[in-house]
């Protein structure tokens, strides 16, 4: 919940402890790629990410598995998104966020076919699309961690995860409430 996150977030701030929550594909080397490319296509203005998202009755809604594609979404538009809207069905969660400036993020979440990673990114200047294969993330995302447990420095921003946290509950009240929009 967003008040777990933050009882977290003020312990580890009492502690002066490095504090580090997320999944690993946000470090997948296409979703780096992704970032990359805005230096030559500009800013990205909108993306779609596709993910599996299997239920748990202990995890609503996209909190079980669904995040994976959650944490993609915010590693390509970035914290920032003000109100979500949710249809959820047995087979799917559509969920489109809204970022400043009008900019748009979805989420599919998928529980029947072919489930799986991937996303396009929609830039001033082109579009990248990426079908995540493999599990190069779990390396780039063991770097990332071994690199925090060395300079101690906190390579996500607490604040990121929290807002994760917030926009998947908002998600969660948009489809109880049949897809109004929830803020954050």
């Amino acid at each position: 919940t967003v008040r777990q996150a933050d009882s977290l977030i003020a312990l580890a701030s009492a502690h002066n402890a490095p504090l580090m929550s997320c999944s690993a594909l946000r470090y997948d080397p296409q979703v780096q790629n992704a970032l990359r490319l805005r230096d030559q296509c500009g800013a990205i203005l909108s993306a779609d990410v596709w993910t599996s998202a299997d239920l748990h009755p202990g995890n609503p809604g996209l909190l079980h598995y669904g995040i994976h594609g959650v944490e993609m979404l915010y590693a390509l538009m970035g914290r920032g998104c003000e109100a979500v809207r949710c249809i959820s069905t047995p087979a799917y969660d559509a969920v489109v966020g809204n970022w400043p400036e009008g900019r748009l993020g979805y989420v599919r979440g998928i529980r029947c076919g072919t489930g799986g990673f991937g996303f396009s990114a929609h830039y001033e200047k082109g579009h990248y699309v990426a079908d995540i294969k493999g599990a190069a993330f779990y390396r780039e995302l063991l770097k990332t961690v071994m690199g925090m447990f060395t300079s101690r420095d906190v390579p996500l921003d607490p604040q990121e995860t929290r807002e994760i946290i917030a926009f998947i509950a908002a998600a969660r009240r948009s489809a109880d409430a049949g897809g109004a929009s929830r803020r954050l």
